[in-house]
C-alpha cells in the first residue's frame, strides 16, 4: 500500500514539474515527502541505496508522470487551461493549514530544548518572530514578482540542432531550474520558460533526443545536489525562518497560479476540480508531523 502511494505521489510530482507555474516542491510538502527527498539528494551513495524503498517507487511514478502523462497534460492544458489551474490552486490552498502549523511548530520548537531545563512557560523571542515574518514577506513578494515578471514565449520554436552553445545553455539553465524546482512555490518549468528553453527541453524529452538530454541531465543533477545541500543547511541552521519562507512561497503561489474567472463552459468543471483539489490536499497533509 505504501509503495503504491509513493508511485502515485511520484506521478503527481512528475506532472507538476512539466507544467510551467506549478511547483513540484509545493506538492512534495503537501504529500509529506519533501524532507525525505531533500535528505535523499546527496552524494552519499550508501545512504541513497539504504533509502531504495522510498526513492524507487517514487522515481517510477515521477518518470511515468513525465514520460506518459506529458502529452496528455499538455493537451488538457490546451483544451481546459482554466480548469487545470483551478485544480492546482485548490491543491495549494488545501496545503496552507499544514504548512502554517509547521511554521508555527518550527518557530516554537527552537525554544523547547532550553525550556525543558526550565520550569517556566516558553516565550518565543520577538526577534525570531520578526525574522520569520520577514522571511514570509520576502518569499511572498518574490512570488508576486514572478507573477508579473516578463516571461518567455511558449510558442517559440524548439532548438534541435546540437552545438556547443546550446549544450552550455542547457547545462546552466537546467541547473538553475532544477535547484529552483525543489524550492516550494517556485516552478522550475516556469524558469525554463523565462530562459526560453522550455520548448527545447520538452521536445528533447518527448523525442528522446539523447544528444540534448545529456546536458539536461548534467545540469539537473548539479542543480538538484546544490539546491538540496542549501535547503538542508537552511533547515538545520534556520528552521523557523526557512519554514517562514516556504509558507510565503506557497501562499504567494496562489496569486501566481490564479487563472482568473473561468469562462461559462468551464465554470462547473473548474469549481468541481478546485473543490476536489482542496479536499485532496487537505486530507493528504492532515495529521503529518513534518514536511
Amino acid at each position: 500500500m505504501e509503495t503504491l502511494k509513493l508511485v502515485l505521489i511520484g506521478i503527481a510530482l512528475g506532472i507538476a514539474n512539466i507544467i510551467p507555474g506549478i511547483s513540484g516542491g509545493t506538492l512534495a510538502v503537501v504529500f509529506g515527502v519533501y524532507a525525505a527527498i531533500i535528505e535523499l539528494i546527496c552524494p552519499n551513495i550508501k545512504k541513497i541505496f539504504s533509502m531504495w524503498k522510498f526513492w524507487l517507487p517514487l522515481g517510477v511514478g515521477l518518470a511515468s508522470g513525465i514520460l506518459i502523462f506529458s502529452k496528455l497534460i499538455n493537451r488538457f492544458l490546451l483544451l481546459y487551461p482554466s480548469a487545470a489551474l483551478w485544480f492546482f490552486t485548490g491543491i495549494v490552498l488545501g496545503s496552507l493549514p499544514f504548512i502554517a502549523s509547521q511554521t508555527y511548530y518550527k518557530t516554537c520548537s527552537i525554544q523547547s530544548a532550553h525550556a525543558k531545563t526550565e520550569n517556566s512557560a516558553q516565550k518565543i523571542p520577538t526577534g525570531r518572530i520578526l525574522c520569520v515574518c520577514a522571511a514570509f514577506i520576502a518569499a511572498f513578494s518574490l512570488m508576486i514578482y514572478m507573477k508579473y515578471a516578463k516571461s518567455g514565449d511558449f510558442t517559440s520554436e524548439a532548438q534541435t540542432a546540437v552545438n556547443a552553445v546550446l549544450w552550455i545553455k542547457l547545462c546552466l539553465y537546467t541547473a538553475v531550474a532544477a535547484a529552483a524546482m525543489i524550492v516550494p512555490g517556485i516552478s522550475g518549468s516556469f524558469l525554463l520558460v523565462i530562459f526560453g528553453m522550455y520548448n527545447t527541453v520538452i521536445r528533447a524529452i518527448a523525442d528522446l533526443n539523447i544528444a540534448l538530454l545529456i546536458p539536461v541531465a548534467i545540469g539537473a543533477a548539479a542543480g538538484l545536489l546544490g539546491g538540496a545541500s542549501l535547503i538542508r543547511f537552511l533547515l538545520k541552521k534556520f528552521p523557523a525562518q526557512t519554514y517562514g519562507a516556504i509558507f510565503g512561497l506557497v501562499a504567494g503561489s496562489l496569486i501566481a497560479l490564479y487563472p482568473g474567472i473561468p469562462v461559462k463552459n468551464e465554470m462547473f468543471f473548474s469549481v468541481l476540480l478546485f473543490i476536489a483539489g482542496t479536499i485532496l490536499s487537505y486530507m493528504s497533509s492532515r495529521g503529518k508531523n513534518g514536511a
